[in-house]
């Protein structure tokens, strides 16, 4: 099933309490675009905190999308959900960037 159909189904499933850990799991464990939509579908509803932003980080560092990374990262850094673990992430992408740079 793809990441998008079982998220659908989760989400029409009135039984199911999905909360701010749930949804940075699967941010975290999505491909790019969907952890991408996801976080802009679930942004409105006040769900997202340091974490999210954070993981949403990763997953484009992973992606090799270095732009999204920080452009995700000046929104957290906007909305005061930061702290030692995102500056890391963006360090950890900046020094391997420079490394495949070169």
């Amino acid at each position: 099933m793809r990441f998008a159909a079982v998220y659908d189904l989760m989400m029409s499933n009135r039984s199911l309490v999905v909360n701010t850990v749930i949804l940075n799991q699967i941010i975290k464990k999505s491909p790019l675009v969907f952890a991408k939509a996801v976080f802009n579908k679930v942004k409105p509803s006040g769900k997202i905190n340091v974490v999210t932003y954070t993981s949403l980080i990763d997953v484009a560092g992973k992606a090799g999308r270095l732009d999204l990374a920080q452009k995700v990262f000046e929104e957290a850094k906007k909305a005061k959900q930061i702290n030692v673990v995102t500056y890391t992430s963006m360090l950890l992408l900046d020094i391997i960037a420079t490394i495949a740079a070169n």
